[in-house]
């Protein structure tokens, strides 16, 4: 069993760019060697950094988000996020 951390946003901020390739191999790194638990917030922000500064889609940072989570323990609010990006979706909105 691997040692649990609290992973914060910008990890996956780099796991799931392509503009480091150095932190995004550090940050697969950290994915892989740990019990990573994460808050909603992390999710929260992770949307909002990809969709905005990121450019990504939405159907694109739906999909990552979704990876998180089954690779994370993520903390009770889970669903608050995935109904919020589901709206942001539906509205092209974004939410924090």
């Amino acid at each position: 069993m691997n040692e649990r951390a609290f992973i914060d946003t910008n990890v996956f901020i780099y796991l799931y760019s392509e503009d480091e390739a150095e932190k995004q191999r550090i940050s697969q790194k950290v994915f892989n060697e740990y019990d990573c638990i994460i808050s909603a917030q992390v999710l929260n922000e992770f949307c909002n950094v990809c969709i905005g500064k990121l450019s990504q889609t939405i159907e694109d940072v739906e999909l990552a988000v979704d990876e998180i989570i089954e690779q994370c323990s993520v903390s009770l609010i889970e669903k608050h996020s995935v109904n919020a990006k589901k709206a942001a979706r539906k509205s092209s909105l974004f939410f924090h």
